[in-house]
């Protein structure tokens, strides 16, 4: 058997995760867990490949891979939430409270400022300052839904990566020009 390769290591557990596939998860994980991030744990996990984006496509793809991820970022949760850092699910509901934020839930019928104390956690969550107005009331002015939805969406990965090499309308405009260069030349 002189020139094959060793089969590659399993681990001994009931997932059958090769070794690089267990270095990729924690990569991954140590990474943010997030997309766009599995090539870099590829890469770090040792894969020779000259693609590493398919590789990480190939593994992300696997159901055992990606239950080893979430037991992974389950363990990483559970330790920054004994630590007493915010963890990632409390980061989400911060989020989420900015998001579904309201203006009008900030106001009585008579459409005076609530006191603080009559707001709930979320609400107070979603308020990125609280502003003196003319009549002399405080008045609170929210975080951005856009870039609380925009934070959002990019940690659940719902944006894809794209790569632009040429812009072929800017292609097309250099065209445009350098011809009209050249008529203007001859």
């Amino acid at each position: 058997m002189a020139g094959k390769n060793p089969p590659k290591k399993k681990r001994q557990d009931k997932s059958n995760l090769t070794e690089i596939q267990e270095l990729f998860c924690l990569k991954y994980v140590e990474l943010g867990g997030l997309s766009g991030k599995g090539a870099e744990a590829a890469r770090q996990a040792g894969s020779k490949a000259k693609d590493p984006d398919s590789v990480a496509a190939k593994w992300l793809a696997l159901d055992k891979v990606l239950v080893r991820i979430t037991e992974l970022k389950k363990k990483v949760e559970e330790k920054s939430i004994d630590k007493g850092v915010m963890g990632a699910v409390e980061a989400q509901g911060i989020l989420d409270a900015m998001i579904r934020a309201n203006l009008a839930d900030y106001y009585d019928s008579d459409g005076k400022p609530k006191k603080i104390t009559e707001l709930t956690r979320d609400q107070i969550a979603a308020i990125e300052e609280l502003v003196p107005s003319m009549s002399g009331n405080i008045i609170p002015r929210l975080h951005n839904k856009l870039s609380a939805l925009d934070k959002k969406l990019r940690t659940l990965g719902l944006y894809k990566q794209t790569l632009v090499l040429e812009d072929p309308y800017m292609k097309y405009l250099a065209e445009i020009a350098r011809n009209q260069n050249q008529e203007k030349a001859g």
